[in-house]
């Protein structure tokens, strides 16, 4: 039964914590019960080194195994060494610190420190990723306090090299990554990367020139709309920025006008349309200015890349007669009820690098990972007027990186987890746990 909970898909593993509260190691379809006896060629867990469970086990709170279990580990998940104290290591797990048997770990391959690799230098204003799970420290030392964590492919902006430390900029926090932990990208977008949801299929005129209209009529949402008069087939995209944030999205070479978020507060945005000139380099076609005054949701009830939906969709006619003469809050619960009774967390589903969800494909199979679940959920709620973000991350409860969403009803923004509680349950509004870097 562990495994089976254990095993979810490869873009979130939720870990049934509640459901293994209370019971018994010795049940069968539980995990082995735990042992201290110390495997002859267990590993030096070095304080500051990061090592890897070796099969299912648990952190617990001390170095007991009648102590209370803090989290629950799979095969491969990593944990950073706090101390070694014997046939017991203290680690930090997702934020969790507690005691592991040192005989359920194994050590994990250290990265190269610079002074022996290549030497790579990462420039300023360059996009680097991270090259395993870790952290975005306050100062440069692993002592410092944890700004954010950062999983897998994870995109930060340098802002200097600082030798064995990057300083970094990653989901608006500006801090210190081990060089060793992260690797340059080719890619000259920014994490945020997100393409307009038209449900337009049109073409736009073929010309030897790209030609595009910026227009601010819908400032006051928070949404700027980008319109394509003539383009000449290359890559396109929007840059929006405000002081020294950057965000990119995809700019489709379709009819009408295309809307983008403007979510990073009040104050003077730059708008420019992009075309790419070779690799990783783009020029400017025009730019335009927006000045946004006062708080508006309409960033989250528009149509994405991520979020794309339209009337005429099936999961957008269920939403429309699920929530029918609701309210705000009344809606919400409609369409959540309907979202974790019908939607299943597909185990299998091995997404490619650059997965975007379709909501029509989730609600018709009737099955998705977190991503799918979010972008479902969102798009079901934005279309009936809701305000919904859709957010990434991580969560205490969730093993690797997780999707979910936080919902505008009664005035504040609340967080709602359906790819979780289709598989585990709960209270819908979430108080506590979640651990956002970045949203759309």
């Amino acid at each position: 039964m562990l495994k089976k909970l254990i095993a979810a898909g490869v873009f979130c593993a939720v870990f049934m914590t509640q459901a293994l509260m209370g019971v018994a190691d010795a049940a069968p379809e539980m995990a082995p019960k735990e042992s201290v006896v110390q495997e002859a060629a267990a590993p030096e867990a070095a304080a500051g080194s990061v090592m890897q469970s070796k099969g299912y086990t648990y952190v617990y709170r001390s170095a007991s195994t009648k102590s209370s279990k803090v989290l629950p580990l799979g095969p491969g998940n990593l944990v950073r060494v706090k101390k070694d104290c014997g046939s017991w290591v203290k680690v930090d797990a997702a934020g969790k610190v507690g005691y592991v048997i040192e005989s359920r770990l194994k050590a994990q391959k250290s990265p190269t420190p610079k002074s022996a690799s290549s030497g790579t230098v990462f420039k300023a204003g360059k996009v680097v990723q991270a090259k395993k799970f870790t952290y975005v420290y306050k100062t440069a030392s692993t002592s410092g306090k944890k700004l954010l964590p950062l999983g897998v492919g994870n995109k930060m902006d340098v802002k200097k090299d600082c030798g064995s430390w990057i300083r970094v900029k990653a989901a608006g926090k500006t801090g210190y990554v081990k060089e060793a932990y992260i690797k340059a990208t080719a890619s000259a977008a920014p994490p945020k990367s997100a393409s307009s949801g038209s449900a337009s299929s049109a073409k736009v005129p073929a010309s030897s020139k790209t030609k595009a209209a910026i227009s601010t009529s819908q400032v006051s949402k928070n949404v700027i709309r980008v319109k394509l008069t003539s383009h000449n087939g290359k890559k396109l995209k929007v840059m929006i920025a405000k002081g020294s944030e950057k965000v990119y999205y995809n700019l489709l070479p379709i009819a009408g006008y295309q809307s983008f978020p403007l979510n990073m507060g009040k104050g003077t945005y730059k708008v420019s349309v992009l075309e790419n000139t070779s690799g990783s380099s783009y020029k400017y076609i025009t730019t335009k200015s927006a000045k946004v005054s006062g708080s508006s949701n309409g960033a989250y009830l528009i149509s994405t890349s991520e979020i794309k939906y339209s009337s005429s969709m099936a999961p957008i006619k269920k939403a429309a007669s699920l929530t029918k003469g609701k309210t705000a809050s009344q809606k919400v619960k409609a369409v959540y009820k309907w979202v974790v009774a019908k939607i299943n967390y597909d185990r299998k589903k091995n997404p490619p690098a650059g997965y975007v969800p379709s909501i029509t494909q989730t609600y018709s199979s009737k099955k998705g990972i977190c991503y799918d679940f979010a972008a479902l959920f969102a798009a079901m709620l934005r279309s009936q007027g809701v305000p919904t973000k859709l957010v990434k991350g991580y969560a205490d409860k969730v093993s690797g990186y997780h999707a979910w969403n936080e919902v505008y009803v009664n005035g504040k923004w609340q967080t709602i987890d359906t790819s979780y509680d289709a598989q585990v349950g709960g209270s819908m509004y979430k108080k506590s746990g979640y651990h956002k870097t970045s949203e759309s």
